[in-house]
């Protein structure tokens, strides 16, 4: 995967030996990317985090949105932690075992302090 200040997302299967039959999806996030990553039991999933501090999660086989938490999310996770949130800092796909799957979000405050949150 890659992504840019553009706002676009592409996936790409590496395996294929032209550029043409290699790129599988283009996501467009409406925003300028920062941070992209992979998550879900068979990694179907990415996230984006955007410079203007906002998350979308896509499946990446169907290029589909499957939630926008927008720029509403830092007010949102400063009323979860009592911190005021200025930031995103990325999210982490943890995988410990079968039951122990989830993606957290990790955010911080101009003071330097930071929290993990759970994705839902």
């Amino acid at each position: 995967a890659s992504a840019s200040i553009d706002g676009l997302a592409c996936i790409h299967d590496t395996s294929q030996s032209t550029e043409d039959a290699a790129l599988k999806s283009v996501l467009n996030v409406n925003g300028p990317i920062r941070d992209i990553g992979f998550f879900g039991p068979q990694y179907e999933g990415l996230f984006c985090v955007t410079t203007s501090e906002s998350l979308s999660l896509w499946h990446h086989e169907s290029a589909q949105r499957i939630h926008d938490f927008g720029y509403d999310i830092r007010s949102h996770l400063s009323s979860l932690s009592n911190m005021d949130i200025h930031y995103l800092l990325g999210c982490q796909w943890q995988n410990d075992s079968p039951t122990k799957q989830q993606l957290n979000l990790i955010a911080g405050t101009a003071n330097g302090e930071a929290a993990i949150f759970r994705v839902d």
